[in-house]
């Protein structure tokens, strides 16, 4: 599956979660930049945009993303999800509180 194959919702949460990724070191390195621009070029810079605006509106805590999260029922979009949040994570030097939302989010889809 490619992020091309993501539904609205999926990419909105993924899109949201890479978001508190993110913030959740609240240093926003060149690395995590980097990987930004690479899912954004893979998904569709325009997709990915719409995605990050409406996210940052509607999906900025992880109560908000919790719900549409769950909702997603696709194994393949969860893996890609998780495989993206989890790069994420580890593209920099990684902080306890992204180890702490990458174990969520497994837990939440029993992985």
């Amino acid at each position: 599956m490619e992020y091309t194959d993501l539904t609205h919702d999926e990419r909105l949460v993924l899109v949201a979660l890479l978001e508190l990724i993110i913030k959740a070191d609240k240093n926003y390195s060149k690395e995590e930049a980097a990987e930004s621009d690479r899912v954004a070029a893979a998904m569709g810079p325009a997709d990915y945009r719409a995605a990050l605006h409406e996210a940052r509106a509607r999906l900025n805590t992880l109560e908000a993303v919790r719900g549409p999260a769950l909702a997603i029922q696709r194994p393949e979009a969860r893996e890609l999800i998780l495989t993206a949040v989890q790069d994420m994570a580890v593209v920099d030097e990684v902080a306890q509180e992204e180890l702490q939302l990458v174990d969520w989010l497994a837990s939440l889809w029993g992985f």
